[in-house]
């Protein structure tokens, strides 16, 4: 067992060497800047106001392309803190791909959601639920280096003169015992609970524990990496309130990827997809020019995972599907350059892993058009994203 988890270790670092460094976000960057956004009632469309917000946040970006921004979505008090947290879900994505729709690329920004669970104002007010339906976008530049002064000190030393003991002879007449008293003790010191990345890898059919490795990928772009323990939990010292991203991988799994926010006692799970023939994972965060199938470098990051998951796997057979948004149309009489589309942005995923040293033979590309959509009826960008999407099928084990 000792000797997998070493070749493991051995082909997740060597075929894929990352910075790994033990860095927190908050060494290297600094809070510059804060946006708040506001949202209708029970919607998460965007505004023109606050259109031209984050317009104004992408310009700076274009100035400065050290910046890193973090999303945090908020609802009012209405409604149940689930439907609440799926809103402020879809407010996170709503300004999330409208970063990346400008060309912001994704792996400067970290969104995270948090429902009612966090209010500045008062929810029993029209004006305080107005204020919480809020997203804000925190935008973080590189701390300026510190500069240490130390100042010299001149120590002069000085004679101590010490007087000679007077000695005096005293007879005792009667001696009184008192008895001792103790020194108060102490008072306890009570260490406050450290803000740690922690949790659970599971199996997501059985709930078995896997044993996998974790790359952590901070705000301002180091990565670190651990190896669970063998019942699965992790756990990592963060830096307070620090949005990181988890990227899972496991040999026999798809992996796995996580926003999330470094808390106190907060336990995080992760659940992976194991492999089956036939079984199918979507390739998430993949970016293609428009109408092409010439992929963007926003894609890099993710392209990186694929090319981990199959260094683990490297025995599978997969099939490399691509699938495009077009609701309303018949499948039969999608247009062919549709249909093409989505044939060559398959082959383009397929060609990227044969370029990286991966059999051709194992590797099939299939496009399916708009045949099997996930949304037939897409009300917002994300399920339109979820549309156009890139999948791994596996065809052997």
């Amino acid at each position: 067992m000792k000797s997998n988890l070493n070749i493991l270790t051995f082909l997740l670092f060597s075929a894929f060497s990352l910075p790994l460094t033990a860095q927190n976000v908050l060494d290297n960057l600094k809070l510059a800047e804060k946006v708040d956004i506001y949202f209708e009632s029970s919607k998460h469309n965007l505004t023109e106001e606050a259109l031209q917000q984050l317009q104004q946040v992408v310009t700076k970006y274009r100035q400065n392309m050290q910046l890193r921004l973090r999303i945090t979505a908020h609802t009012d008090g209405q409604g149940t803190p689930q439907s609440n947290y799926i809103l402020s879900d879809k407010r996170a994505n709503a300004v999330k791909y409208f970063f990346i729709s400008k060309g912001v690329p994704p792996e400067v920004l970290v969104a995270s959601t948090f429902g009612q669970d966090k209010p500045i104002a008062d929810n029993d007010t029209e004006n305080g639920r107005k204020i919480n339906r809020r997203a804000s976008v925190e935008i973080y530049e590189p701390a300026p280096e510190k500069i240490q002064v130390v100042e010299k000190q001149v120590i002069v030393e000085k004679p101590v003169i010490v007087e000679k003991p007077v000695i005096q002879t005293q007879t005792i007449e009667k001696i009184v015992t008192v008895p001792a008293t103790s020194e108060a003790e102490p008072p306890a010191i009570i260490e406050e609970p450290k803000p740690y990345l922690q949790g659970v890898v599971q199996n997501s059919d059985t709930r078995a524990a896997v044993r996998a490795m974790i790359f952590i990928r901070h705000l301002n772009g180091t990565v670190d990496s651990l190896l669970t323990e063998n019942n699965g939990t992790f756990k990592l010292l963060c830096a307070l309130d620090e949005p990181v991203t988890m990227d899972v991988f496991a040999k026999g799994y798809f992996y796995g990827s996580q926003d999330v926010i470094a808390s106190r006692n907060v336990a995080h799970k992760i659940e992976l997809q194991p492999l089956q023939i036939g079984s199918i994972a979507a390739i998430t965060n993949l970016y293609f020019e428009g109408d092409a199938a010439t992929l963007l470098k926003s894609s890099d990051v993710e392209l990186a995972k694929i090319l981990r998951f199959m260094q683990l796997n490297k025995d599978i057979s997969i099939e490399i599907a691509g699938h495009v948004n077009a609701p309303g149309i018949n499948p039969k009489k999608l247009p062919k350059v549709e249909f093409d589309l989505s044939v060559n942005r398959a082959i383009a995923i397929r060609n990227f892993l044969i370029d990286h040293g991966f059999s051709d033979e194992k590797i099939t590309a299939k496009g399916y058009g708009n045949s099997q959509m996930r949304y037939p009826e897409p009300i917002n960008e994300r399920q339109e994203e979820l549309n156009r999407r890139v999948e791994i099928k596996i065809l052997g084990l």
